[in-house]
């Protein structure tokens, strides 16, 4: 849909240009791959079954690419096409797109209420990280193989059945500080990735294409 409205001119950001600037400010996301992962070998809890692991890998990769195409390479470009000529379009763009994506994590209700509360907030976080990144770079490589490898990372270990937690609010306490610092420390690193120094720079780098072409004026009429 997004490429026929910009007649096929339009791209997503999988191409090799600013591929290693991508990987490397994405890179920021292996902090939260060992809070996965760390805790849970320290702790002894078990990794999944075989069958397992293969729908943590499955089930990390989807909505990795899924959800990175849809809010980056979607949301986030459409919103600074949209309002490029605003006085700040790339913080505007930058918080609406996050702000959706992690309400976009709502709908976990339907199986969790309060760890789903916090999902959305470090969710929202995470939003606003993956897309200093892709502003930065116009390369969704480094947010889609971090943000997979993060939904990954979440599913490879054994964990109790939620249905506990749709009778109550209640979440432990390391789950609510662990996301308040996920959503403090990746707010902050995106906030600074496209801090003011850098929008020259943004701006620069949004004028190219895909939708930017030049117009050759008609002639007035005589």
């Amino acid at each position: 849909m997004m490429k026929r409205s910009y007649e096929n001119r339009f791209k997503f950001g999988f191409w090799k240009k600013n591929l290693k600037l991508s990987m490397v400010l994405a890179s920021w996301g292996l902090l939260i791959l060992l809070l996965n992962i760390i805790p849970n070998l320290f702790l002894g809890i078990p990794l999944e079954s075989s069958h397992g692991l293969l729908l943590a890998v499955t089930g990390g990769i989807a909505p990795g690419l899924y959800e990175e195409v849809a809010c980056r390479g979607v949301i986030l470009s459409n919103m600074m096409y949209q309002w490029r000529n605003t006085k700040n379009p790339i913080l505007m763009s930058l918080l609406a797109s996050s702000i959706a994506f992690g309400l976009i994590h709502l709908v976990n209700l339907f199986s969790t209420v309060g760890p789903t509360l916090i999902q959305v907030g470090y969710a929202t976080g995470l939003g606003i990280f993956f897309g200093a990144v892709y502003l930065r770079t116009r390369n969704l490589w480094g947010p889609v193989v971090l943000h997979s490898l993060i939904d990954i990372s979440g599913k490879l270990f054994v964990t109790e059945d939620p249905v506990a937690g749709l009778a109550s609010l209640a979440v432990p306490l390391e789950q609510l500080l662990a996301g308040a610092a996920i959503f403090i420390v990746f707010t902050a690193i995106g906030l600074y990735l496209v801090r003011p120094a850098k929008h020259d720079e943004i701006k620069a780098l949004w004028r190219e294409g895909p939708w930017h072409r030049e117009v050759t004026p008609e002639p007035e009429a005589l």
